[in-house]
This record gives C-alpha cells, sequence and structure tokens, in this order.
C-alpha cells in the first residue's frame, strides 16, 4: 500500500514515516506540509492512502478531497489530527473521508485502523462513529435513507454500493468484483430502486455517507 502523508508539521510527518518504515506491505509514497503540496504530490504519485491533518497552513483537508473527489484518483482519505470537534468531524465525513483518527491514539492502534481500512472497513473509533450516526440520523430525507435501507439490499449490491462510495465507474466496478459490466448495470438499476433514489450522483451522494460506516457498524456489532 503506497500512502502520502499530509501534515503541517515536519516533526510528526518523520515520526509515521519511521513507524510505517518498519512494516514491509506499506511505502511511502511522500510526504507533504500543505494542500497545494499534498495536490501536486497526489497527481505525481496516485496512493492508495493518504493520512491527513485535518488543518493545514493554506487550509484543511477539505481542499485536498474536493480535488482528488474530481480526479480520476481513488485513494483512501483518513482524517489523523489533534482537532476532537463534532463539526469537523462529520464535515471530513461528508467530503468523502474513509476515516478520523486521533493523533494520540497508539502505534497499534493507528496501524490495525489501516489494516481494518484494507479489509473495507471505516477507521473510526466507536465513540466517533456513534457521534457520526447520530449526526447523520437528524438528517432527513423524503427517500428511505439510512439502515433500513441498506437491509433492502443484497450482499452483492451492497459490494456494489461500497464500489460506488469511491466513484469506480461501472468498468472498474466490474473489474474489481470479477462481474460483467452489465451486472454491474442491473445492480445499480436495482440499487436505485430499492433506495428510492433517481440519478447516479445521489446513489454516489448516499453510499459516502452511509455504506462503509453502516458495513462498519454490522462488523462491530458482529465482534461484541
Amino acid at each position: 500500500m503506497n500512502i502520502l502523508l499530509v501534515d503541517g508539521e515536519r516533526l510528526f510527518r518523520e515520526g509515521l514515516i519511521s513507524l510505517l518504515k518498519d512494516h514491509a506491505e506499506y511505502l511511502i509514497a511522500g510526504e507533504a506540509g500543505s494542500v497545494v503540496e499534498a495536490i501536486e504530490l497526489a497527481q505525481k504519485t496516485e496512493p492508495d492512502l493518504v493520512l491527513m491533518d485535518y488543518l493545514l497552513p493554506d487550509g484543511t483537508c477539505v481542499d485536498v478531497m474536493s480535488f482528488v473527489n474530481l480526479s480520476k484518483m481513488k485513494p483512501k482519505i483518513v482524517i489523523l489530527t489533534s482537532e476532537d470537534k463534532d463539526d469537523y468531524l462529520f464535515t471530513a465525513i461528508r467530503a468523502g473521508a474513509h476515516g478520523y483518527l486521533l493523533k494520540n491514539q497508539t502505534k497499534s492502534n493507528l496501524l490495525a485502523s489501516i489494516k481494518a481500512l484494507e479489509r473495507g472497513e471505516f477507521a473510526i473509533s466507536r465513540t466517533m462513529f456513534a457521534r457520526v450516526m447520530g449526526e447523520f440520523s437528524k438528517i432527513n430525507h423524503p427517500q428511505p435513507y439510512g439502515e433500513m435501507a441498506l437491509e433492502k439490499l443484497t450482499r452483492r449490491e451492497r459490494d456494489v454500493l461500497s464500489e460506488l462510495a469511491t466513484n469506480a465507474s461501472n468498468r472498474e466496478i466490474a473489474s474489481h468484483l470479477v462481474i460483467s459490466e452489465n451486472t454491474v448495470k442491473n445492480h445499480i438499476h436495482s440499487i436505485l430502486e430499492k433506495l428510492g433514489i433517481k440519478k447516479r450522483a445521489e446513489v454516489v451522494k448516499f453510499a459516502r455517507r452511509y455504506s462503509l460506516l453502516i458495513q462498519t457498524a454490522t462488523k462491530n456489532s458482529d465482534n461484541d
């Protein structure tokens, strides 16, 4: 896994590099100290994972994610920050972050969170997860959004939904799931009908907000 590190503090970046270099499965794609540097390096290195602070000298993580979301890149983005604020947490998740971690956690917890990402889970503590779900449950939607809606989907449709969360094309989804493009189209049509959504862009937004989070919640409940 190629990892891009983005943090305004050089000393912290060096600490992360030292930690990750002890694990052969992780390669450092590069390190950046600002939004501008992060975007430039992301374009050059096309990382699998971006570990990024929320606040940067010339902006925030959202500035980087806005660029990534409009590009063809599909990295997972995890916020690693000292900012334990609901506004930052909710904003990052809405922008498409795959996790939100605090810098005061242990090395073993950080590595475990990265491993969880590789399994398709969401990198977030149970406490923060509860806060996010509490916030999102307040949102009123005309469509049957949320966990009850996801229960209508088959396992394969949920797999497709998770792929849609990354803005993957039908061809990319077919390749990842080892199915035909026609099968992907059929699954997406079924998902739209079951969720009461009319446009692909809306289901992508739905997938980003809920699918990975709810999958993680299901896995967490299985482990309790």
